[in-house]
């Protein structure tokens, strides 16, 4: 399984679900695997390292398994230009696409939200 901070090709994802039909085993009952955007990178220089290694552990125990079930912290989110669904860490916030076919998860961006405004990269986005 790999670590948090590996950006994947999807490619690779598909390959390795391919193998493992082949294989005998049915992927649709593995975890899903989690790809972070290249631009997760800058967003986490936002950060603190404490906050890193929150977003790290919720990501991989959250969104590994059922990614897109409803819970009081992760919501799917209203059409936006950024991500589908919302999981939200205290007044962190993790926004991720879902690919049931290959079953990964793209986490898309890492931002802090303070009050009713959400900040990203240091910059503020309207959601």
């Amino acid at each position: 399984m790999q670590r948090r901070g590996v950006l994947a090709e999807p490619a690779t994802v598909f390959t390795h679900h391919l193998e493992l039909l082949l294989l005998g085993e049915d992927p649709l009952h593995l975890p899903y695997h989690i790809i972070w955007y290249p631009d997760t990178r800058e967003h986490f220089r936002y950060l603190t390292a404490r906050q890193r290694s929150i977003v790290f552990d919720s990501v991989e125990e959250q969104l590994v398994n059922e990614p897109t079930a409803e819970t009081r912290n992760r919501k799917e989110m209203r059409p936006n230009s950024l991500a589908s669904w919302e999981l939200r860490i205290g007044d962190l916030r993790v926004y991720y696409d879902v690919t049931e076919e290959s079953q990964t998860v793209t986490v898309i961006a890492v931002g802090i939200k303070r009050g009713n405004r959400v900040f990203i990269g240091g910059e503020e986005r309207q959601l």
